[in-house]
């Protein structure tokens, strides 16, 4: 079940610019902050993937909303502000509401709290000479907290080196969340279980690896 969570507080954020991959892990990192700051999250309106065509789509395509809901509040976009069904009706809206920190999950590091680092010191090598973040009185106290789709500041990265967190359990506890919470629908699985049953994967050894560095 979702935790108890400060009422009219969101977290907001738009489809990455890259491909499916790249958008998984980059809602990855938004379910994590949502779960972190205990926000509602704002699913975007649906918009072209790249490299998937021109239609619009949605990230409920793919996940299940139901497994995500367990584990955080979610709303999609016209619930949570009526009229932004549109990708530029969102962002104008969220460009006029919303405080957007200007992190990028690349370059940049989410250390939580901020003394993290110096109460554990083993995390001074992870942070690889990324610049260390931290949540500061205008993150805390905004209504919305956004991430909007920019080059420069852009929150693609992996969920497990963007977060330093002074007490390990909280590596473990963010690690289950994202596992358990980010699940594709179930008609994708089992799609997927058919493609392996089938020549010439049926009956033979098979294994995938996807390695994130």
């Amino acid at each position: 079940m979702t935790e108890s969570r400060a009422a009219g507080r969101y977290l907001a954020f738009e489809i990455d610019l890259g491909g499916f991959n790249n958008i998984l892990m980059h809602f990855e990192i938004m379910v994590a902050l949502a779960w972190l700051t205990r926000r509602t999250l704002v699913l975007p309106p649906s918009t072209p993937f790249y490299l998937l065509g021109s239609e619009p789509r949605s990230l409920l395509d793919f996940f299940d909303l139901e497994a995500l809901r367990l584990h955080v509040d979610v709303l999609g976009a016209d619930e949570f502000a009526p009229g932004t069904a549109s990708h530029q009706a969102f962002h104008q809206f969220l460009c006029e509401r919303g405080h957007a920190p200007g992190w990028n999950a690349v370059d940049d590091v989410l250390v939580h709290p901020p003394n993290a680092v110096t109460t554990r010191l083993e995390l001074i090598h992870r942070l690889c000479g990324r610049r260390p973040v931290g949540f500061s009185a205008s993150e805390e106290q905004c209504e919305i907290l956004y991430f909007p789709a920019t080059r420069e500041h852009r929150m693609f990265g992996v969920f497990e080196t963007f977060f330093l967190f002074a007490d390990p359990e909280n590596e473990r506890r963010v690690r289950a969340l994202v596992r358990d919470a980010v699940r594709y629908r179930p008609e994708i699985l089992r799609l997927a279980e058919r493609a392996i049953r089938m020549p010439p994967l049926a009956g033979a050894r098979f294994s995938a690896m996807h390695v994130r560095r």
